[in-house]
């Protein structure tokens, strides 16, 4: 089932931390400039979570959370990731209330991301460079490409390369974890190609179908031995 983030007043380059994991997932990314247009939102549709830049430029936080929250809305339990610096950290915290809120670190975007992920329930990923193989068949017959990943998880993985399949399209792949002399191979299928221009890579984004043997649970320890805590 397809989820729906709100990201309010997050300058691009901070933006630019979690587009990965958002885009990867199947979820629909609204981004918005003011706490105004974030809460007229809000009051008409669901949201999964809302991830909102501290200080807005039009509205008080507290404002912008009883709008929200208020009774009856489709938002009324919708979790919040507040972003600030780390100067007003200690004082927008006294501003949440418990539970309904987190605030963090704007300048520590691997935090934010992971708080991100868990709150969407998202596979945590590692940031790891190899070599993997793909075989595509095409109407031309199989084809094999090798390109670079530039993260993955039990779940995906980002790939580096100039050749990009169509969405939808299957592949078969291979590759090796570093310090694992097994190769883990499996299918899975090209979700979406990369925004070089935000992301800094041309490539795509692949989803993991099936792994042959335990590729997948091999994949899953590799990525919590590499998070930090």
């Amino acid at each position: 089932m397809q989820g729906r983030v709100l990201v309010v007043g997050l300058e691009r380059s901070h933006y630019k931390d979690l587009l990965p994991l958002l885009s990867r997932a199947l979820l629909s990314v609204d981004r918005l400039s003011t706490g105004e247009s974030a809460a007229d939102l809000a009051e008409r549709v669901a949201l999964d979570l809302v991830v909102l830049r501290y200080p807005l430029p039009d509205m008080s936080i507290g404002s912008f959370m009883q709008r929200l929250h208020q009774a009856g809305s489709p938002c009324e339990k919708t979790p919040i990731i507040v972003a600030a610096d780390d100067s007003r950290l200690a004082e927008i915290s006294s501003l949440l209330p418990g539970g309904a809120a987190q605030a963090v670190s704007v300048n520590q975007p691997a935090t934010l991301v992971a708080k991100v992920a868990v709150l969407l329930k998202l596979a945590p990923r590692a940031d790891v460079r190899v070599a993997v193989k793909l075989e595509v068949k095409l109407d031309g017959g199989p084809r094999l490409i090798i390109c670079q990943s530039e993260n993955i998880s039990e779940n995906g993985m980002l790939l580096k390369t100039d050749t990009r399949f169509p969405v939808g399209t299957k592949v078969r792949f291979d590759f090796a974890l570093p310090g694992d002399q097994l190769p883990v191979q499996g299918e899975a299928a090209v979700v979406r190609h990369t925004e070089p221009t935000v992301e800094g890579v041309t490539g795509m984004g692949l989803k993991m179908a099936w792994f042959r043997g335990d590729g997948g649970a091999r994949i899953r320890r590799f990525v919590l031995k590499q998070t930090p805590g």
